[in-house]
C-alpha cells in the first residue's frame, strides 16, 4: 500500500486553526513538526483541491505552504515514537505509550499505541474531553464514545468504572487501532461497531454519550445522538473552535438539550449537555 505525506510548514499560531479547517474535510492524522505538521492518506491519487482552498483563504494572514510525497507503508510505531510524549491531565491521568518507563503513579494511567489514529491526548480537544470524564461519576453508567480514534475516551471510561462501554468510528484503521488499545488496558469488554452512528443498530441507551469530532459533523450528527441518550444523559461535545461554539449551541438548543458547562484550551471547545 502506498501513502501520500503532506507536509505543512506554517505560521505556529495558526497550526491548530489549519488542523480544525482539515478536519472538516475528512483528515483526521497530524503529526506535529517543528515546521508546523503533516497529515496522511492511504489515497496516494488524493484530490488536493481542499487543501488548495485552505491555503489560499489563509495566505494572506499567516506563511503557509504545503508539499507531497509518495511512499511506501511506513513503521509508523517508529515514526510516532519519535514525536510522541506522554501527557497528564490535571495531574490525575496519565497517557503513555507501551514504551514509555515512569516512575510516578497517577490514578488514572492510559496506554495508547498511537499509530495512525487521531486521539493520543495531545490535542487540546482529548484533553478536555478527558477533564470533563473524570469530573462525572461513572460508577455502574453505561457510555457511548462516538468517533473513539484510538479508544482513548472508551478507556477512560472503563477504567473510571463504566458499566458497559460502546465505541464506533467509521474508519477501519481507527477500529483495529482502538481493539489493539483495548487490549493493552484490558478492557477487553467495550463492544466497538464500525460505521456512521445513523446507520447503525444499538439497542441501548447510555447514561453518557461523547462526541470528540469535528464542527460539521457534529452540526449534522447531534440530532441522531437524541435516540442513544437515557432520559437523564449527559453529552459531552468537542472539536470545534470557539468561534464556531454558538453554531453547536444552537444545534443543541433545538434538539431540547441544555448546556450545563464548558471550557476552553487553545481556543478549543468543549460543551457538557444535558436534557
Amino acid at each position: 500500500m502506498e501513502y501520500l505525506e503532506i507536509k505543512f510548514t506554517l505560521t505556529e499560531a495558526f497550526r491548530d486553526i489549519i488542523v480544525a479547517e482539515l478536519s472538516g474535510y475528512g483528515f483526521d492524522t497530524f503529526l506535529e513538526t517543528d515546521q508546523g505538521f503533516n497529515t496522511y492518506t492511504d489515497k496516494p491519487d488524493l484530490d488536493l483541491t481542499p487543501i488548495e482552498r485552505v491555503v489560499e483563504e489563509y495566505k494572506d494572514v499567516c506563511t503557509i505552504t504545503f508539499e507531497t510525497t509518495t511512499f511506501p507503508d511506513k513503521n509508523w510505531n517508529e515514526e510516532w515514537e519519535k514525536n510522541f510524549e506522554p501527557i497528564v491531565v490535571d495531574g490525575k491521568c496519565l497517557v503513555r505509550a507501551p514504551f514509555h518507563k515512569l516512575d510516578q503513579a497517577y490514578p488514572l494511567e492510559i496506554l495508547i499505541n498511537p499509530k495512525m489514529a487521531f486521539g493520543t491526548g495531545h490535542h487540546a480537544t482529548t484533553y478536555l474531553m478527558l477533564q470533563e470524564i473524570m469530573r462525572l461519576n461513572l460508577g455502574g453508567k453505561d457510555v457511548m464514545d462516538l468517533g473513539s480514534g484510538t479508544g482513548i475516551l472508551a478507556i477512560a471510561a472503563v477504567k473510571l468504572g463504566a458499566a458497559k462501554v460502546w465505541a464506533t468510528d467509521i474508519n477501519e484503521w481507527s477500529i483495529n487501532n482502538s481493539q489493539e488499545n483495548f487490549e493493552l488496558n484490558n478492557c477487553d469488554d467495550i463492544t466497538l461497531l464500525c460505521g456512521q452512528v445513523d446507520e447503525l443498530e444499538i439497542p441501548l441507551q447510555f447514561d453518557l454519550v461523547l462526541a470528540n469530532i469535528n464542527r460539521n459533523v457534529l452540526l449534522e450528527e447531534i440530532p441522531s445522538y437524541l435516540p442513544l441518550m437515557k432520559p437523564s444523559a449527559n453529552l459531552i461535545l468537542s472539536g470545534f473552535f470557539e468561534e464556531d461554539e454558538h453554531l453547536i449551541i444552537e444545534v443543541v438548543n433545538k434538539c431540547k438539550l441544555e448546556v450545563k458547562r464548558r471550557d476552553v484550551r487553545k481556543n478549543w471547545t468543549v460543551l457538557v449537555c444535558s436534557r
